[in-house]
Protein backbone atom coordinates (compact mmCIF):
# COMPACT_ATOMS: atom_id res chain seq x y z
CA UNK A 1 0.00 0.00 0.00
CA UNK A 2 0.93 3.61 -0.15
CA UNK A 3 3.07 5.05 2.85
CA UNK A 4 1.80 1.46 4.67
CA UNK A 5 -1.60 3.10 5.22
CA UNK A 6 -4.37 0.85 5.29
CA UNK A 7 -5.63 -0.29 1.73
CA UNK A 8 -8.26 1.71 0.26
CA UNK A 9 -9.13 0.05 -2.90
CA UNK A 10 -7.15 -1.58 -6.12
CA UNK A 11 -4.37 -0.12 -8.85
CA UNK A 12 -4.86 -0.88 -12.24
CA UNK A 13 -1.53 -2.96 -12.40
CA UNK A 14 -2.56 -4.77 -8.51
CA UNK A 15 -6.39 -5.93 -10.49
CA UNK A 16 -3.60 -7.41 -13.26
CA UNK A 17 -2.05 -9.17 -10.65
CA UNK A 18 -4.88 -10.32 -8.90
CA UNK A 19 -6.45 -11.50 -11.54
CA UNK A 20 -3.63 -13.42 -12.62
CA UNK A 21 -3.34 -14.85 -9.39
CA UNK A 22 -7.19 -15.64 -9.18
CA UNK A 23 -6.42 -18.14 -12.62
CA UNK A 24 -3.74 -19.73 -11.20
CA UNK A 25 -5.73 -20.73 -8.30
CA UNK A 26 -8.80 -21.35 -10.89
CA UNK A 27 -10.98 -19.11 -9.64
CA UNK A 28 -11.49 -17.65 -12.33
CA UNK A 29 -11.47 -19.51 -15.27
CA UNK A 30 -9.70 -18.75 -18.90
CA UNK A 31 -13.10 -17.56 -19.97
CA UNK A 32 -13.18 -14.99 -16.97
CA UNK A 33 -16.26 -17.29 -15.06
CA UNK A 34 -15.77 -16.71 -11.48
CA UNK A 35 -16.50 -20.70 -10.39
CA UNK A 36 -16.91 -20.36 -6.76
CA UNK A 37 -18.29 -17.22 -6.33
CA UNK A 38 -19.52 -14.12 -7.77
CA UNK A 39 -17.34 -11.48 -5.57
CA UNK A 40 -14.18 -12.32 -3.84
CA UNK A 41 -13.18 -10.36 -0.89
CA UNK A 42 -9.23 -9.29 -0.94
CA UNK A 43 -9.01 -7.85 2.15
CA UNK A 44 -12.34 -7.73 4.82
CA UNK A 45 -13.44 -4.26 6.02
CA UNK A 46 -11.88 -4.38 9.33
CA UNK A 47 -8.51 -3.70 7.56
CA UNK A 48 -9.08 -1.65 5.29
CA UNK A 49 -8.95 2.14 5.21
CA UNK A 50 -12.44 2.84 4.19
CA UNK A 51 -14.19 -0.13 6.56
CA UNK A 52 -15.56 -1.72 3.62
CA UNK A 53 -14.35 -5.19 2.17
CA UNK A 54 -12.14 -4.71 -1.24
CA UNK A 55 -13.21 -6.92 -3.97
CA UNK A 56 -13.30 -8.59 -7.07
CA UNK A 57 -16.69 -8.89 -8.79
CA UNK A 58 -17.40 -11.09 -11.65
CA UNK A 59 -17.83 -7.45 -13.02
CA UNK A 60 -14.43 -5.98 -12.20
CA UNK A 61 -12.98 -9.31 -14.19
CA UNK A 62 -15.06 -8.31 -17.19
CA UNK A 63 -13.46 -5.07 -16.95
CA UNK A 64 -10.10 -6.41 -17.46
CA UNK A 65 -11.11 -8.72 -19.83
CA UNK A 66 -12.57 -6.24 -22.40
CA UNK A 67 -8.97 -3.81 -21.86
CA UNK A 68 -7.40 -7.31 -23.12
CA UNK A 69 -9.55 -7.57 -26.14
CA UNK A 70 -9.04 -3.82 -26.92
CA UNK A 71 -5.50 -4.16 -26.74
CA UNK A 72 -4.91 -7.56 -28.52
CA UNK A 73 -7.10 -6.27 -31.20
CA UNK A 74 -5.57 -3.17 -31.84
CA UNK A 75 -2.42 -5.49 -31.57
CA UNK A 76 -3.40 -7.45 -34.30
CA UNK A 77 -3.97 -4.75 -36.43
CA UNK A 78 -1.66 -2.66 -35.89
CA UNK A 79 1.28 -5.71 -36.83
CA UNK A 80 -1.61 -6.16 -40.07
CA UNK A 81 -1.11 -2.94 -41.30
CA UNK A 82 3.15 -2.71 -40.96
CA UNK A 83 2.79 -6.26 -42.44
CA UNK A 84 5.10 -7.92 -40.04
CA UNK A 85 4.33 -10.15 -37.03
CA UNK A 86 5.01 -10.30 -32.89
CA UNK A 87 7.48 -12.41 -33.28
CA UNK A 88 9.37 -9.73 -34.72
CA UNK A 89 9.13 -6.80 -32.03
CA UNK A 90 12.08 -5.92 -31.00
CA UNK A 91 10.73 -3.42 -28.39
CA UNK A 92 7.02 -3.19 -26.59
CA UNK A 93 7.58 0.43 -24.33
CA UNK A 94 4.94 0.20 -21.39
CA UNK A 95 4.09 3.96 -20.65
CA UNK A 96 2.31 5.44 -17.44
CA UNK A 97 2.27 4.48 -14.26
CA UNK A 98 0.28 1.36 -15.15
CA UNK A 99 3.21 0.50 -17.08
CA UNK A 100 5.81 1.65 -13.96
CA UNK A 101 4.23 -0.99 -11.39
CA UNK A 102 2.88 -3.82 -14.47
CA UNK A 103 4.11 -7.20 -13.57
CA UNK A 104 5.22 -8.18 -16.89
CA UNK A 105 5.04 -12.02 -16.24
CA UNK A 106 1.37 -11.60 -14.80
CA UNK A 107 0.31 -9.27 -17.87
CA UNK A 108 1.33 -11.90 -20.68
CA UNK A 109 -0.33 -14.90 -18.58
CA UNK A 110 -3.48 -13.11 -18.66
CA UNK A 111 -3.19 -11.80 -22.00
CA UNK A 112 -3.17 -8.31 -21.67
CA UNK A 113 0.75 -7.87 -23.15
CA UNK A 114 1.70 -10.12 -25.92
CA UNK A 115 3.87 -12.99 -25.57
CA UNK A 116 7.69 -11.83 -25.97
CA UNK A 117 10.63 -12.26 -24.04
CA UNK A 118 10.88 -10.17 -20.95
CA UNK A 119 13.76 -8.33 -22.41
CA UNK A 120 11.69 -6.79 -24.95
CA UNK A 121 9.52 -5.06 -22.48
CA UNK A 122 10.92 -1.40 -21.27
CA UNK A 123 9.02 0.38 -18.72
CA UNK A 124 9.13 4.08 -19.37
CA UNK A 125 7.15 5.61 -16.98
CA UNK A 126 5.44 9.54 -18.65
CA UNK A 127 6.70 8.97 -22.00
CA UNK A 128 4.40 11.86 -23.16
CA UNK A 129 6.61 14.38 -20.04
CA UNK A 130 9.92 12.49 -21.36
CA UNK A 131 9.11 12.99 -25.00
CA UNK A 132 8.05 16.83 -24.45
CA UNK A 133 10.97 17.38 -21.95
CA UNK A 134 13.34 15.81 -25.00
CA UNK A 135 11.41 17.79 -27.66
CA UNK A 136 11.94 21.23 -25.43
CA UNK A 137 15.11 20.81 -24.16
CA UNK A 138 17.09 18.18 -27.15
CA UNK A 139 17.32 21.48 -29.24
CA UNK A 140 16.37 21.58 -33.42
CA UNK A 141 17.11 17.94 -34.43
CA UNK A 142 15.16 16.29 -31.39
CA UNK A 143 12.04 18.89 -32.40
CA UNK A 144 12.93 18.10 -36.16
CA UNK A 145 12.48 13.81 -35.21
CA UNK A 146 9.46 14.26 -33.30
CA UNK A 147 7.98 16.35 -35.88
CA UNK A 148 8.88 13.89 -38.65
CA UNK A 149 7.26 10.91 -36.38
CA UNK A 150 4.46 12.90 -36.30
CA UNK A 151 3.47 12.86 -39.23
CA UNK A 152 4.47 9.76 -40.56
CA UNK A 153 1.53 8.46 -37.99
CA UNK A 154 -1.53 7.36 -39.38
CA UNK A 155 -5.24 6.73 -37.39
CA UNK A 156 -6.25 3.33 -38.05
CA UNK A 157 -10.09 3.52 -37.13
CA UNK A 158 -10.05 -0.05 -35.79
CA UNK A 159 -14.42 -0.50 -34.97
CA UNK A 160 -15.12 -0.19 -38.94
CA UNK A 161 -12.42 -2.97 -40.04
CA UNK A 162 -13.82 -6.20 -41.45
CA UNK A 163 -13.34 -8.63 -38.89
CA UNK A 164 -12.69 -6.28 -36.01
CA UNK A 165 -16.05 -7.74 -34.00
CA UNK A 166 -14.91 -11.31 -34.26
CA UNK A 167 -11.21 -10.78 -33.25
CA UNK A 168 -12.51 -8.29 -30.16
CA UNK A 169 -14.80 -11.11 -29.31
CA UNK A 170 -12.09 -14.07 -29.49
CA UNK A 171 -9.48 -11.85 -28.07
CA UNK A 172 -11.53 -12.14 -24.23
CA UNK A 173 -10.58 -15.43 -23.52
CA UNK A 174 -7.70 -14.44 -20.97
CA UNK A 175 -4.84 -16.49 -22.19
CA UNK A 176 -1.39 -15.66 -23.31
CA UNK A 177 -1.45 -14.75 -27.13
Amino acid sequence: TIGGEPPVGICGSGIVDVLAAMKRLDIVEVNGRMSRCSEYVLVEAARTGTGRDITVTRRDVREIQLVKASIATGTAFLLEELETDQASVEKLHVAGAFGNYLDVDNAVYIGLLPTLPRDRFAAIGDGALKGAFLCLTGGEKAFDRASALARGTAHIELAVRPGFQDRFLASLDLTSR
